[in-house]
C-alpha cells in the first residue's frame, strides 16, 4: 500500500518482506523512484518479518535515491524486524526512525499546504 505524505511517498509492506514478494516490492519501489519519487519513507509498521532479501531491497532504494539527491527512510519497525535490521548493520546505512512524523522529517517532507 502506498499514501502521500506532503512530499514524501510513503510505504506500508504488510506481514512478510522476503524471497517471495521481495521482488515485486523492489519493482515497485524502483518504478517510483525512477519516475521522479525524492523523499521515500517505508513505514514497516505492519511488517511482522524481513528477510535478507527484504532488506537488499531496502538498500538498493537507499542507493538509488542517494544517487540522485533524494532521501530515504525506514520507520515503525516491531522489535523483531528491528533487530534482525540491526543485526544486519543497516541501521548505520539507513535512515531508521521510531516514526512516521521522525521519518517525514528526515527525508524532509514538507506537509501538504505549506
Amino acid at each position: 500500500m502506498e499514501e502521500r505524505e506532503g512530499d514524501a511517498l510513503v510505504l506500508l509492506p504488510t506481514e512478510r518482506l522476503f524471497s517471495g514478494n521481495a521482488r515485486s516490492f523492489e519493482e515497485l519501489l524502483m518504478e517510483f523512484i525512477n519516475n521522479g519519487e525524492r523523499q521515500v519513507v517505508v513505514d514497516c509498521s505492519q511488517l511482522d518479518f524481513i528477510s535478507s532479501a527484504g532488506m537488499r531491497v531496502l538498500l538498493m532504494a537507499s542507493r538509488a535515491l542517494k544517487a540522485q539527491a533524494g532521501s530515504f527512510a525506514v520507520c515503525a519497525m516491531k522489535s523483531k524486524v528491528e533487530e534482525t535490521y540491526r543485526i544486519s548493520g543497516l541501521h548505520r546505512v539507513i535512515s531508521t526512525e521510531t516514526s512516521r512524523a521522525a521519518a517525514l522529517e528526515a527525508v524532509g517532507a514538507s506537509a501538504s499546504g505549506e
